[in-house]
């Protein structure tokens, strides 16, 4: 959050971190694709010191998660007691704190991944509400929006019908937009000089790659401090 937030105020290219590599430089287009969350968060970093702020952050993406899941539940008519054992469940996300653990506090906020989720599964679905959490959490994370783009290929061929297919094309349409405008530069990216995440090539690669990460998403692990 304090490279963007620092580099857009001072005019200058977010994508490119001068202090790596100093003094050239290096490219870091593969490493800040979630530029929706390093805005959102980079407010915490010009109010106070860098470890409260990555402190706050954490209770920040926890408690949003923990909102979203209770809202989520309530959205598939879910009642107040398993609205709160959601909650519960979210905020002491073993995947969350992990992230946050390795100092990856935008990855580990999915509750726009909660949100998406419950408009799509719900009884009355609104494309344009999904389209819009979808594009939200590709644009946090990538990672996010290439395996919730398999959930949508999975819901359309349960539905298998024409207005699920119309649906779907809406949704999709709705996302892109959204999400487009920050992931753009990574979609564009041809130097081949940008640093990739995990060593990957591609970014197919990287999130299969990655895929082991989601096995603890809802279990607790000892290393927690509440458990």
């Amino acid at each position: 959050p304090r490279q963007v937030g620092d580099a857009l105020l001072q005019g200058k290219n977010p994508f490119y971190a001068e202090s790596l590599l100093w003094p050239v430089g290096q490219d870091v287009t593969r490493l800040v694709w979630n530029v929706l969350a390093e805005l959102v968060l980079f407010p915490l970093w010009q109010l106070t010191t860098p470890l409260a702020a990555l402190n706050l952050a954490a209770f920040l993406v926890s408690g949003l998660n923990a909102a979203a899941c209770a809202w989520g539940v309530r959205r598939l008519g879910g009642g107040y007691a398993a609205a709160f054992a959601a909650a519960v469940m979210a905020g002491g996300s073993h995947f969350a704190f992990t992230e946050m653990v390795n100092g990856r506090i935008e990855q580990a906020f999915w509750a726009p991944v909660a949100v998406f989720l419950a408009e799509l599964v719900a009884p009355d679905v609104r494309p344009v509400r999904a389209g819009i959490w979808l594009g939200l959490a590709a644009a946090v994370y990538w990672f996010y929006g290439y395996f919730l783009l398999l959930v949508v290929l999975g819901w359309l061929a349960i539905r298998h019908t024409r207005a699920a297919l119309t649906t779907v094309l809406r949704v999709g349409a709705v996302s892109a937009a959204t999400s487009l405008p920050f992931l753009l530069p990574v979609v564009l990216d041809t130097s081949g000089q940008a640093t990739a995440y995990m060593g990957g090539d591609t970014l197919s690669s990287q999130a299969i790659a990655s895929v082991s990460l989601s096995s603890g998403l809802w279990w607790p692990s000892g290393l927690e401090p509440a458990f």
